[in-house]
């Protein structure tokens, strides 16, 4: 009698109802899903760790930047920041100059619902 399972973690944590079914076959469907990173970036220290930062997030799987850009109009680091984030071939989603800890929650949530949140979600108002 042969089991498939995904992990020896699920094979501990399943085993004994898998038994009780008297199945042979444990099969898992697995939803490939995007994964998304909302983030508000400012330009105000090195630009160098941009580049981690992509690097980081690109390496646990994400797939879409949506960047947040807190940046000064004309400022010579927020060029480089973008040259960095040009080089993902990304684009900030939102280049705001003003900050504040609201204000960054605000744009962060309208990305989420813009880009996120599938359409009809019943735990969006209206």
């Amino acid at each position: 009698m042969q089991r498939i399972v995904t992990s020896q973690d699920t094979q501990i944590l399943l085993s004994r109802r898998i038994d009780l079914v008297g199945s042979q076959h444990y099969h898992v469907t697995v939803a490939a899903h995007t994964v998304r990173l909302v983030a508000c970036l400012g330009t105000k220290s090195s630009p160098h760790l941009v580049s981690h930062f992509l690097r980081h997030y690109h390496d646990l799987g994400v797939a879409e930047f949506l960047i947040v850009l807190h940046a000064d109009r004309g400022d010579r680091q927020a060029m480089e920041v973008k040259a960095r984030l040009r080089e993902w071939r990304i684009e900030p989603i939102r280049e705001i100059e003003e900050y504040s800890a609201k204000l960054k929650h605000e744009h962060c949530t309208a990305v989420v619902r813009e880009r996120c949140e599938p359409q009809g979600d019943l735990r969006r108002p209206g």
